[in-house]
């Protein structure tokens, strides 16, 4: 069975389930983004519909990020934004000493 998501729980389980659908049924990329927006409901499929108008050649890895901005908690969007914006300042050596102690 197909899973069903309505925006109210983190989507994380919801695309997982979508992936190990898409992989079982050997679906194709083109028809990813198709077959999942069949299976939102009420605050996700109205999300949907503003997304595919916004961007009407929508890949599936496009349609994961902007579901997991939208419907994610926002601690991830938040550790991932201050992940990417790490720079490294010292070595490696004084970074591995620094975690090892």
């Amino acid at each position: 069975d197909f899973p069903r998501f309505n925006g109210q729980e983190d989507p994380l389980g919801w695309l997982n389930g979508c992936e190990h659908f898409f992989r079982h049924q050997q679906t194709l990329e083109e028809e990813k983004v198709g077959l999942a927006s069949f299976h939102l409901e009420g605050n996700a499929q109205l999300w949907f519909l503003q997304l595919e108008t916004d961007l009407p050649q929508l890949s599936w890895d496009d349609f994961k990020r902007h579901c997991n901005l939208r419907f994610g908690p926002p601690i991830r969007s938040q550790k991932l934004g201050e992940l990417a914006k790490l720079r490294q300042i010292g070595s490696v050596a004084d970074y591995q000493k620094h975690f090892s102690s």
